[in-house]
């Protein structure tokens, strides 16, 4: 279960920020600030949900009693108010997320081997920067992945100066590298639409980036033009790389006649920190410590050891009356208190649910033992009932034949508030 809320406060994230990208910073032409905001802010959406903020409060509390009701009936009944078992359907969909995950990874390792199939099979040649060029004899298009850069033999033979400036600048830039962070991210947000957009917006963005650098160098723009609209078709269908001619062409070719952004619109791209601020304080959470003040000197005193604890039913402690106090808060604020500021909300259904647990008592109101009675208690739960019992030392055991004596009893935990 915690896996799918964490997912989700990604996704919900991830659709901020595509929004915000939308709205602010798609039509302008900064290309490599854009690609920051997109790659750098998909990572910061997967990070953020996973850090949490935590405030310490110090909380004084003076000696004072806190009493509980005792729990009617035998321990039997009380196992038998436990809740039911945990609801089928969290399984379920956790099943079917992770089934998404590995089809979309799958798909992307296909093209990935058709892509290293092309690459083995190719002609290795040098070129003037060091790059690895692979001339290819499969390739329907030309197109870079992973450092290399894949031409036809047609277009490598008759001389393709405008190709190799578009895909070295794919290269030089790590387009392939930013491809795959967002193809994973993508991977694990398959039913986020938002995830989608901003992984095909961001290939855009790297086919602007390389447009650029290609008519920075001295091409001609309309015989540029034209060379990709020739070579539109065969790029189509690519899973993996930067093909030369990709899509979107039209939106590729209007930005190519479009006037530089004022420097200043860059600024809109500031919308990430507010966005990242509203995270981490959707996420923080309370500590409170509680700062107990001295208890008596002889609370602290230990039973005999051959003392035997006794039910409390066979003590002068009757159900309904007052059975057990301690110096500090009563357990159920500290119970509350514990779970709203030690658990992340994604931990919270670990640790929701009635846990009885066996208590045994020194004669001088010392917690000798405790033992959960729940068959199969979360760890959410055990650490809970442990934190909750030794943050209450200082009890009140049973009288029997007016002598303090160890006492057993059954104390209900409730987590189960909202």
């Amino acid at each position: 279960m915690g896996l799918l809320i964490y997912t989700l406060k990604a996704a919900v994230l991830l659709a901020l920020l595509y929004a915000g990208w939308r709205v602010l910073l798609a039509r302008e032409t900064f290309h490599r600030l854009g690609r920051c905001v997109l790659a750098g802010g998909a990572v910061l959406c997967c990070v953020l949900p996973a850090c949490v903020v935590t405030l310490h409060r110090t909380v004084a509390v003076e000696p004072r009693e806190a009493a509980f009701q005792a729990l009617e009936g035998s321990a039997r009944q009380t196992l038998e108010q436990v809740s039911a078992a945990a609801p089928w359907w969290p399984s379920v969909l956790t099943g079917i997320y992770l089934a998404g995950v590995a089809a979309v990874l799958l798909r992307w390792l296909v093209g990935a081997a058709g892509a290293l199939r092309i690459v083995l099979a190719g002609e290795r040649v040098g070129s003037a920067d060091g790059r690895r060029i692979v001339v290819s004899d499969h390739a329907g298009a030309p197109f870079s992945w992973m450092h290399r850069i894949v031409i036809p033999r047609a277009d490598w033979e008759r001389g393709c100066p405008e190709i190799l400036a578009h895909e070295q600048a794919h290269v030089r830039a790590g387009h392939g590298e930013e491809d795959l962070l967002l193809t994973v991210i993508t991977a694990f947000q398959w039913f986020n639409p938002a995830a989608w957009a901003l992984r095909r917006d961001l290939r855009t963005l790297h086919e602007y980036e390389a447009d650029t650098a290609v008519l920075t160098s001295g091409m001609d723009r309309k015989a540029y033009q034209l060379s990709l609209i020739g070579r539109a078709a065969a790029a189509r269908g690519f899973a993996v790389g930067s093909p030369y001619g990709g899509q979107p062409l039209g939106a590729r070719i209007a930005m190519m006649r479009r006037r530089r952004s004022p420097a200043l619109r860059a600024l809109r791209a500031l919308y990430v920190l507010p966005l990242a601020a509203l995270s981490l304080l959707a996420t923080a959470r309370t500590q409170t410590d509680f700062l107990y003040a001295a208890a008596p000197a002889d609370a602290r005193i230990a039973a005999p050891a051959e003392a035997r604890a006794v039910p409390y039913a066979q003590t002068d402690i009757k159900p309904g009356t007052r059975i057990v106090e301690y110096y500090g808060q009563t357990l159920e604020r500290i119970a509350k208190d514990y779970v709203l500021s030690s658990f992340s909300l994604h931990d919270l259904d670990d640790v929701r649910g009635l846990v009885p647990v066996r208590i045994v008592l020194t004669a001088s109101g010392c917690l000798d033992s405790a033992q959960s009675l729940t068959d199969r208690p979360t760890p959410a739960q055990e650490a809970a009932v442990m934190t909750l019992l030794t943050r209450s030392p200082f009890w009140r055991a049973g009288v029997q034949e007016g002598r303090a004596v160890p006492v057993e009893f059954i104390l209900p935990l409730d987590f189960g508030w909202k």
